[in-house]
């Protein structure tokens, strides 16, 4: 599994449109990628547990629930994650405007699928501050 390539590939998908340009992607709708979202999501959930082995898995699925994303729209429930990972990846590699830019994002997905719901963005609040323990800098950093 190469994590720089699957980096490379999101990239060059985004191309130079900023960030905030993908709150226009249409609501994700498809049963089917909603579905293997949530199980990309448990599984990169669980490969955090299971140790530094899967260090580069847990980066790839993350990589691949963004492309997917880019792909098929947003997701209340899982783009917001999606954008927290981009930015922790861009904190990594000192890129730290980047890594605003998409944390941000990740509560303005919340906000434009969801307006006023304060429990979605609580919940993501937590998962963005879970996202920014010391053990996935440790592996993001280390698979990148």
């Amino acid at each position: 599994m190469n994590v720089v390539k699957e980096f490379i590939r999101v990239k060059a998908t985004l191309g130079k449109k900023p960030l905030q340009d993908l709150l226009h992607l249409p609501e994700m709708t498809d049963q089917k990628i909603l579905f293997a979202l949530k199980l990309m999501d448990s599984a990169a959930m669980h490969t955090l547990i299971l140790g530094d082995s899967y260090k580069e898995t847990y980066v790839a699925i993350c990589l691949w629930m963004f492309r997917l994303t880019l792909k098929y729209g947003l997701s209340a429930l899982y783009s917001p994650a999606v954008f927290v990972l981009w930015g922790s990846i861009h904190s990594i590699l000192g890129q730290f405007d980047a890594s605003f830019e998409a944390e941000q994002l990740s509560f303005d997905v919340v906000d434009t699928t969801h307006p006023g719901t304060q429990e979605t963005r609580c919940y993501w609040s937590n998962k963005r501050f879970m996202n920014r323990t010391a053990l996935v800098g440790t592996k993001l950093f280390e698979a990148i």
